[in-house]
């Protein structure tokens, strides 16, 4: 964990404090309620190093975080910790003019907007409605998946001619398939592997 601190902390007033929230790695930046920078610190993702750097802050500081890739388990974290928590919305910030772009401007800039009340904020969804999201999330991937698989079997098919009637997943439709003439090449496509059987030791 890296600390700069830039003026003497004010113990007992109100504090904001900007996570920029990466990967494996996040910028922690704290500003009084006069916008004076009390701290940048780094961390490697961890819960109890989070922790610790917000209590540093005093007692219901005003904390956000970016809705960018991972922000579940931070969010529940800072919940617990009881931090007056904003959610930034990435779509509402217009960092375009800037000429600068780094961890700790993203962080000062973001927590300035805090501060007058002009951040763009998305809901914080419950830990359960962020399950139900994932379940509808990850079912339309594998919706996009199966029309996919689909349209390369009928891409298959149909240079060799009009494409069976059944579907060419199912046992009549696959009969329709296996039956019509195809080259190598569509051949090799069509046929699909089969998994190696991992034969046991003999004793």
């Amino acid at each position: 964990m890296n600390t700069r601190a830039s003026h003497p902390q004010q113990k007992g007033r109100p504090q904001y404090v900007g996570i920029d929230l990466h990967r494996r790695r996040s910028l922690i930046v704290r500003k009084d309620a006069n916008g004076v920078t009390q701290a940048t610190t780094r961390i490697a993702n961890d819960p109890l190093r989070l922790a610790e750097v917000i209590n540093e802050a005093g007692p219901h500081p005003s904390v956000f975080v970016e809705a960018t890739y991972g922000w579940y388990w931070a969010v529940d974290l800072l919940h617990a910790l009881g931090c007056d928590l904003h959610l930034a919305a990435p779509a509402g910030l217009n960092r375009g003019q800037r000429r600068v772009k780094n961890d700790e401007r993203d962080a000062t800039d973001l927590i300035d907007l805090l501060r007058v009340g002009r951040l763009p904020e998305a809901w914080i969804a419950l830990p359960e409605t962020r399950e139900l999201r994932e379940l509808v999330r990850y079912r339309f991937r594998l919706v996009i998946h199966r029309v996919s698989f689909k349209g390369q079997i009928h891409g298959v098919m149909a240079p060799t001619g009009p494409t069976p009637r059944p579907w060419l997943p199912s046992r009549s439709g696959q009969q329709a398939g296996h039956a019509s003439r195809v080259t190598f090449a569509y051949r090799v496509r069509r046929t699909p592997r089969r998994p190696r059987r991992h034969r046991s030791p003999r004793p």
